[in-house]
């Protein structure tokens, strides 16, 4: 495995994350992280298909797809690939990202990331954070939560004015039975 050559300063719009974090969503979905929910951020296998707990549990290879790679360089090439979009704006507002923030706290890990970083963007995989969100089950109901994040809004959602949440019976049915754990 080719080693990228060390740099002498880091891309600016380096993140961490994929390089050490570990993200499953409600639904049981493997994501690249929370903050790009509303983009497609599902980690897409190899075989083409989104990975979900149900099918795969392996961190080397939900690490090492294709998918995650590319993102990686894409990452040290100073492009911001679309599920990146909040942190991207975030930024270009004047505010903290959650990438910025990220990349502080694990910034004794960031020169190595890139160091250890193949040519083809594989990497060995050290997982030093991880987000399970196990269900949907939930004794509050935050404003900024969903009936996806909290079995809370299941009844009363349909009183929120929301354009952008399309809430049927279906999916009603399906919040609560967020049962796939």
């Amino acid at each position: 495995m080719e080693k990228n050559e060390s740099r002498s300063s880091i891309s600016p719009t380096f993140c961490i994350l994929p390089w050490v974090h570990r993200f499953t969503n409600i639904g049981g979905e493997i994501q690249v992280c929370c903050t790009s929910e509303e983009y497609n951020n599902t980690v897409i296998g190899n075989d083409g298909t989104p990975m979900n707990i149900s099918r795969v549990q392996d961190d080397d290879t939900i690490m090492n797809s294709e998918f995650m790679k590319k993102l990686r360089l894409q990452l040290m090439q100073g492009q911001w690939p679309n599920l990146c979009t909040r942190c991207r704006v975030t930024e270009s507002t004047g505010g903290r990202s959650r990438r910025l923030s990220e990349n502080t706290h694990f910034s004794e890990f960031v020169d190595s990331a890139v160091l250890n970083t193949s040519a083809e963007g594989e990497i060995k995989t050290q997982i030093r954070s991880v987000d399970f969100r196990l269900g949907n089950l939930c004794n509050l109901a935050c404003r900024m939560c969903s009936p996806r994040a909290s079995s809370r809004w299941v009844n009363d959602w349909g009183k929120v004015n929301q354009n952008w949440f399309v809430f049927s019976e279906e999916i009603a049915n399906e919040f609560r039975n967020q049962d796939w754990f």
